[in-house]
């Protein structure tokens, strides 16, 4: 279970520990209006930090996002970054500095964060509060490093233990939840949402995708079988209804491109239904740089969110100056695309292939 340090277990399943209910001066929170971005988000795998640290550009890399996620940092709990408040957890044993994963959030954000506690060793959690971006819920914000397959610190099990930190938050659909990471897991373009014994809950989650203009399915270049823990992270994603952004939204929806050795697809991005309920995300893998990490591309994701009925401008809108609850329903038609989604299912042996057809 994900605790807020010094608090105690809160039995609300909103999690809303009394950090979280303070407020904040309006001119602290980010503009959300216009759909521009409320929050943007990094992560890389950096294979070392301190020395990276040292160069200007890489401080300049950090400096484009509001919160970046680090993993393989190999430092000790002294690391900092001007200009940004650093959470960090290090592996918990080893004769070198090895691992380690940083999630560095900026000054001028850091009031509305808090971050968690776990009992896992492979992710690192912090809660954002929902003012900063003005939402109904808390954001729960992940970072994961798990080590690859044969390696000597490699544990099938740090999926589940994941997956077990995520269950109460995940599948609420109202809790906002992001997690980016290395998983050194290779998935291919195997489906992780379609639930042949559940369509129930499957199809409510392929409409929002379509009309959030993203793919049920994914493309890869990754032309790697999936190996043991592809299999481990797909099962997690359909266990705790998380969603791979990679291949199928934003910059890299019809790219599927490579994020390690400009082979594989380890890196991803993964979100719940709530965070789809909440954002239209741009998703991109950008291109590879030795200043960042020895093998790695860096991924990022960038939340703007959907258009709020209590912050519209009178001024853009002049129809809900009078507040009428009429004017309101009326502009907020108006703000909507007017979509009508119809389904059909075919089915084959093994196969159930989605088709929908969007009506304007």
């Amino acid at each position: 279970m994900l605790i807020a340090p010094n608090s105690p277990i809160s039995t609300d399943p909103d999690f809303d520990n009394e950090i979280f209910n303070a407020s904040f001066p309006s001119s602290e929170q980010h503009n959300v209006s216009d759909n521009s971005p409320c929050l943007t988000c990094g992560f890389v795998n950096v294979n070392g930090l301190y020395k990276k640290s040292m160069y200007p550009d890489f401080n300049n890399f950090i400096n484009n996002y509001d919160i970046i996620c680090l993993a393989e940092t190999k430092c000790y709990d002294d690391l900092t970054i001007p200009g940004f408040t650093v959470y960090h957890k290090q592996r918990s044993s080893f004769i070198n500095k090895s691992g380690g994963i940083t999630i560095a959030a900026r000054n001028s954000i850091a009031q509305h964060i808090t971050q968690l506690q776990s009992n896992s060793e492979y992710a690192l959690w912090i809660k954002i509060n929902k003012r900063l971006c003005q939402l109904g819920d808390d954001i729960l914000l992940g970072a994961c490093y798990i080590p690859p397959e044969g390696s000597r610190y490699a544990n099938i099990d740090a999926f589940v233990e994941i997956q077990n930190e995520l269950l109460p938050h995940a599948r609420d659909n109202k809790t906002p939840v992001i997690l980016m990471g290395d998983f050194n897991a290779k998935t291919a373009t195997v489906n992780e949402i379609l639930h042949m014994e559940d369509l129930d809950r499957t199809l409510p989650l392929s409409n929002i995708l379509q009309v959030r203009n993203i793919n049920f399915t994914r493309v890869s270049q990754d032309r790697n079988r999936p190996n043991n823990y592809g299999h481990k992270l797909l099962d997690m994603c359909k266990t705790t209804e998380l969603i791979i952004l990679n291949g199928r939204c934003g910059e890299d929806k019809h790219l599927g491109a490579t994020t390690c050795n400009s082979s594989s697809v380890i890196d991803y991005a993964l979100v719940n239904y709530g965070c789809l309920d909440n954002f239209h995300m741009n998703f991109k893998v950008h291109e590879f740089s030795h200043l960042l990490s020895d093998v790695h591309n860096h991924i990022s994701i960038s939340l703007s969110p959907m258009i709020n009925i209590n912050h519209l401008s009178p001024s853009k809108y002049p129809e809900l100056s009078d507040q009428s609850p009429s004017a309101r329903e009326t502009v907020t038609n108006k703000s909507k695309p007017s979509v009508h989604i119809t389904h059909q299912t075919v089915f084959h042996t093994h196969l159930i292939e989605h088709k929908w057809r969007v009506q304007t």
